[in-house]
């Protein structure tokens, strides 16, 4: 009776498939035997709603001129359950916790190019570059519009805001933060940084969540592969969505590669940010660049 109610009553299908996210519409499919249509699965089996609970927040970061760094070895992992969920249950189940990276910055113009910062400044140009202050819901509503008021509280989950929304600071150390606009088992972090600088690009990353973004299951296997290491990369911006492939690199000295590098690329048209994370007191790190 599903069955002929989801093929042949198209208002029970199309209200089923509004109220059910992506991998739920996956496995129903399989359980029924049936496939989408091209618009349907455009519509309904999106990636970002099977990974946030509400991806309009990251519309609003596209829509205002944002770039959105995902990245993580689960996102080929997600991608596949959507096509073919048998294999993913038999293999993790239904709780298996999946990790996934956002990064998202926004673009400021210098006289001579455009840089990359991890900072959105509401604020007026006298103000700019000046460390962001916090403000409460209420002073917000009295100091902005309504539009951008809202927008700070939303974005302040994500990217640093000038001025920032009271208390969404972890406590003045910049790093990856849970970000609670997840589905069920999947675990979120965005790079929350406490610095105005806009030149601040190398991003410190924790072994656990190095070993999350190249799907290793123990430190050795994440020091033992490091000349291997590679990841699922997306970029999103208000022109579409970049699909690259986000590889480790495992090197000696490379705070001080990775600033000589920045600054002979200085003027070019690449925008780069740098994760890391220092594996062996001799400063050999791996490292991965996000462009």
């Amino acid at each position: 009776m599903i069955f002929y109610a989801f093929i042949h009553v198209e208002p029970f299908k199309r209200t089923l498939l509004q109220y059910l996210r992506p991998f739920d519409i996956a496995k129903l499919l399989e359980a029924l035997g049936c496939s989408l249509g091209t618009w349907e699965r455009n519509n309904h089996m999106d990636l970002l709603d099977d990974i946030f609970h509400d991806s309009k927040e990251i519309s609003l970061i596209r829509n205002l001129g944002m770039t959105v760094r995902i990245f993580g070895a689960d996102l080929g992992i997600l991608e596949s359950r959507l096509k073919n969920p048998r294999p993913y249950l038999q293999e993790y189940g239904e709780t298996h916790p999946l990790h996934v990276f956002v990064l998202v910055t926004d673009t400021i113009s210098n006289d001579t190019e455009q840089i990359s910062t991890m900072v959105r400044d509401f604020r007026l140009t006298p103000e700019l570059r000046t460390a962001p202050e916090d403000m409460s819901v209420n002073e917000l509503s009295q100091n902005f519009s309504p539009t951008t008021a809202t927008n700070i509280s939303t974005l302040s989950k994500w990217i640093l805001c000038a001025p920032y929304l009271a208390g969404s600071l972890p406590k003045a150390i910049p790093g990856w933060v849970p970000v609670f606009n997840s589905q069920e088992h999947v675990n979120v972090w965005a790079y929350i940084s406490t610095m105005p600088d806009t030149n601040a690009r190398v991003l410190h990353m924790d072994r656990f969540l190095m070993r999350q973004v190249f799907g290793c299951q123990n430190d050795f296997e994440l020091l033992s592969n490091c000349d291997i290491l590679k990841a699922k990369y997306y970029a999103l911006d208000r022109y579409g969505k970049h699909v690259k492939e986000l590889r480790g690199k495992l090197t000696l000295n490379s705070l001080h590669d990775i600033f000589a590098a920045d600054q002979a690329r200085r003027g070019t048209s690449i925008e780069s940010f740098t994760v890391y994370n220092t594996v062996h007191p001799l400063n050999s790190s791996i490292f991965l660049r996000l462009e």
